[in-house]
């Protein structure tokens, strides 16, 4: 629930625009690191992926699939 939280921070950090006069939330590098660490600690038990992973199943795993892709987009088009 932590790193959930911590992901609805980057959230509202990317809503923002810069320039505002107001004090608000904003990611910085040790968060960013903080957050990586924390994904490569989860990611440390799995199996190396050898392929790209195909959703299916379920259609809650489409939604989900479709989700982590409008996200991903966001992510790419945040860094431009």
């Amino acid at each position: 629930s932590r790193v959930q939280n911590e992901l609805f921070d980057v959230g509202a950090d990317l809503a923002v625009p810069h320039g505002d006069d107001r004090s608000r939330l904003r990611v910085t590098p040790e968060y960013v690191t903080a957050l990586e660490t924390d994904c490569d600690r989860f990611n440390a038990d799995l199996e190396p992926l050898r392929s790209f992973v195909l959703p299916g199943g379920t259609p809650a795993a489409a939604h989900l699939h479709v989700a982590r892709t409008v996200c991903r987009r966001a992510e790419r088009r945040s860094l431009d």
